[in-house]
């Protein structure tokens, strides 16, 4: 969790061209999943059930289905089903592709915690039927075994779309401050946005030129902060 917390730190602060590392202290890091502990757990949590429960649901499901199928429409011919044996495993991927791509545009689109909840658990499907692939073509190996290596890629995968939601929020929607250091007073505006701040500093990205104004925490005396009601 700790080191899922400080990539997402590290990938949001570089798209702004921002060692984050230079400027938190080692509490920080330790800390630093906590802004999404409620996402990350309920992903576990719903995972957990999932490959203990739904997995199982979901292969007896498929296993009648594909059986209805073939008493139906499935001759006993040899080669037909050898046929739809290995056209099946890269069909269903392709089929959750497509969901999980129409999934991840809506997230992208509508910015909603539910829908990012929603398209981690077909990821993490994807994931395991690629694996699965993978399996098939090379040294068999139990299904289970392949739950480990999508959990690692799935997580990955969750905190890099945490941190571009969190980019494109703060592009797109920023919130409005008004500062005032020892030295002088500005609020932000649409081109000169906050984006962040630790413990010591505060960042402000100039959009117009690509720069940050990095300003220690020492030198602040007053921090007002709105938050965009289109968030």
């Amino acid at each position: 969790m700790v080191f899922l917390g400080l990539l997402k730190l590290d990938i949001y602060y570089s798209h702004f061209n921002i060692n984050i590392v230079d400027y938190i202290d080692f509490s920080e890091i330790l800390t630093s999943f906590l802004d999404d502990i409620n996402i990350f757990l309920f992903c576990i949590i719903i995972m957990v059930i999932y490959t203990t429960l739904g997995s199982a649901l979901f292969t007896q499901l498929m296993t009648k289905m594909i059986n209805k199928s073939r008493e139906r429409k499935i001759n006993k011919d040899t080669i037909k089903r050898s046929l739809i044996q290995k056209i099946k495993r890269p069909l269903g991927i392709i089929i959750s592709i497509i969901v999980t791509g129409i999934g991840f545009g809506l997230l992208f689109y509508f910015q909603k915690p539910w829908i990012l909840i929603i398209v981690t658990l077909f990821s993490f499907q994807l994931i395991l039927q690629i694996l699965d692939l993978i399996n098939s073509w090379t040294v068999k190996v139990n299904v289970d075994i392949l739950y480990k290596p999508a959990f690692v890629l799935l997580f990955f995968l969750l905190t890099y779309t945490m941190a571009q939601l969190e980019i494109i929020r703060v592009e797109t929607h920023p919130d409005t401050a008004t500062i005032t250091t020892d030295t002088e007073a500005f609020a932000t505006s649409k081109d000169k946005v906050l984006i962040g701040k630790t413990d010591k500093y505060f960042f402000i990205h100039n959009k117009l030129t690509n720069s940050n104004q990095i300003i220690p925490t020492a030198r602040l005396k007053i921090l007002t902060i709105e938050k965009n009601k289109k968030q």
